[in-house]
């Protein structure tokens, strides 16, 4: 079953995945970048697919998925976290987004121009001090003769509404409805606008099931799908091609029952110091499967690589682009946020720590570099239980199980053999040259906690047998410091006719 890391981000980091253009957050896709600049998704001015100098940060963007990011205006006082792909429909709403007074906009509305500026919750009071004259009843509008654009405010059950007509020549008129606050609150409420003819014989109502954010004023002034739009030549036919037609406006409350609320609530679990298998995927060399640490290196056209690797081609391995001199300093800043596992955790290590101090760690890492102790080309191994089994399953004895040694060529003998009990692992060397010698030594401990018995024994009906006992040693190059070794004259005693020598191994952990 898979799980997912919602990692938030640490204000240190925050200072670093900002945009170099908005400087906003790296939080709204597409992330594009150039040397040590990043892009956002929101600067969509910069031309960014024609100029091949900026590079779409693809692994960046899949790593985003698993973080939660503040909303760009948390320094006016918003608290929201936001998964990735949430961000920037918050933003265009939120109600602590930077806006102008809607009295701004003296060129569309023909009013006297506002320069107010602030966030959402001081909207409402700077209306009421300064344009509380323009806070009325919704008056009757004449649209037939209406060739200008209208803002007008008013109060619905003391909430503050802004509606807006807006004039486009010749016959079409958009209206809107807003109130500040938040996504609630506009669903909280509906309206419409009835258009009737002079005599109000005829009439037609359109309607809108949920209001406007004003913090979103001037965007959704540019948006005709937010508008109710009223087409004077269709409405004309309608009402049986009145001389006028008039219109009046209606803003009505939900009952309970029509509010629907949507779980909006976000799971802003923040996990630090934790590392997530799914999140650390996105971060492996597509060469070496290791988690890639700073300085990632980056082709082309955007795949990413761990230096070792790249060192290693003179091409991207996946699209075949020759490498340039570049890095993808986007996805470095991301991994300043996360702790990695060691590399030889599976070896049993279980540092984990951040991407500056993890490979320093693994150059001294007690259990990096582990070598097969069976004579075994394999090189470094990471998981040695796995090893055993998978590529020395003959060599592997079980303690206090009857095994067999061959020393039917009479000539000297060394053989390895490996125990697993328990979670330890154990070495057992056998040297044979006429006398015998059996050194058994614990893996990956600096001083063991076991004592062994060695028993041989005989393979006539005579049933005898000797029991030799020694603590074990830490595993080392001086394999007989403290062996159990038997003259021949004593093991000759024990050689079947077949050539054979019958042993067993007893571990025992000390107190």
């Amino acid at each position: 079953m898979e799980s997912s890391l919602n990692l938030s981000l640490n204000g240190c980091v925050q200072e670093i995945l900002k945009c170099f253009f908005c400087e906003k957050f790296l939080s709204v896709p597409p992330i594009y970048n150039h040397e040590n600049e990043s892009i956002c998704g929101r600067c969509r001015f910069v031309n960014k697919a024609e100029d091949s100098k900026w590079v779409r940060q693809t692994l960046y963007e899949s790593v985003a998925k698993y973080l939660i990011f503040p909303c760009s205006n948390t320094s006016y006082g918003c608290k929201a976290q936001l998964k990735w792909g949430e961000v920037e429909e918050h933003e265009n709403t939120c109600l602590y987004k930077k806006l102008n007074c809607p009295y701004i906009n003296d060129d569309i509305f023909g009013t006297d121009k506002c320069k107010w500026m602030g966030s959402g919750p001081g909207l409402n009071e700077h209306l009421e001090s300064c344009h509380g004259d323009n806070i009325k009843k919704l008056p009757e509008v004449n649209f037939t003769e209406t060739k200008w654009n209208c803002i007008f405010l008013t109060r619905i059950l003391k909430q503050l509404m802004i509606v807006t007509i807006k004039y486009e020549p010749p016959e079409k008129l958009s209206c809107l409805v807003m109130v500040n606050g938040t996504s609630t609150d506009c669903d909280a409420y509906r309206y419409q606008l009835e258009l009737y003819d002079e005599n109000r014989k005829n009439s037609v109502i359109l309607r809108r099931s949920r209001l406007e954010d004003a913090v979103g004023f001037e965007e959704n002034l540019a948006n005709p799908e937010k508008m109710l739009v009223v087409e004077l030549s269709v409405v004309n036919g309608l009402l049986k091609n009145p001389t006028t037609v008039m219109g009046r406006f209606g803003i009505i409350k939900k009952s309970k029952r029509e509010i629907s609320y949507g779980d909006k609530s976000l799971n802003s679990t923040q996990l630090e110091g934790v590392f997530d298998e799914n999140f650390l995927r996105e971060l492996e060399c597509p060469v070496c499967k290791n988690y890639m640490v700073p300085p990632i290196q980056i082709c082309s056209t955007g795949h990413s690589f761990c230096l070792r690797c790249r060192a290693q081609m003179d091409e991207c391995p996946t699209c075949r682009h020759p490498f340039q001199e570049g890095r993808n300093y986007t996805l470095e800043k991301l991994t300043t946020c996360i702790s990695y596992p060691c590399m030889f955790r599976e070896a049993g290590c279980s540092v984990a720590c951040s991407s500056e101090k993890i490979r320093e760690h693994e150059q001294d890492c007690s259990f990096s570099g582990i070598q097969c102790f069976l004579d075994c080309a394999t090189g470094a191994v990471m998981n040695m239980f796995k090893h055993l089994n998978e590529k020395h399953h003959d060599g592997l004895i079980v303690a206090g199980d009857v095994h067999i040694l061959d020393v039917g060529d009479r000539e000297d003998t060394l053989r390895y053999f490996a125990i697993c009990f328990g979670n330890d692992i154990f070495r057992l060397v056998v040297w044979y040259d006429g006398d015998i010698k059996f050194s058994l030594q614990q893996f990956g401990v600096k001083q063991s906690s076991y004592a062994y018995e060695l028993e041989i024994v005989c393979s006539t009906e005579c049933s005898e047998k000797i029991i030799l006992g020694r603590e074990c040693q830490p595993m080392c190059n001086d394999f007989w410091g403290r062996c159990v070794e038997l003259p021949e004259d004593i093991i000759d005693r024990f050689i079947s006719e077949e050539e054979l020598i019958f042993f067993k191994v007893h571990l025992k952990k000390l107190t």
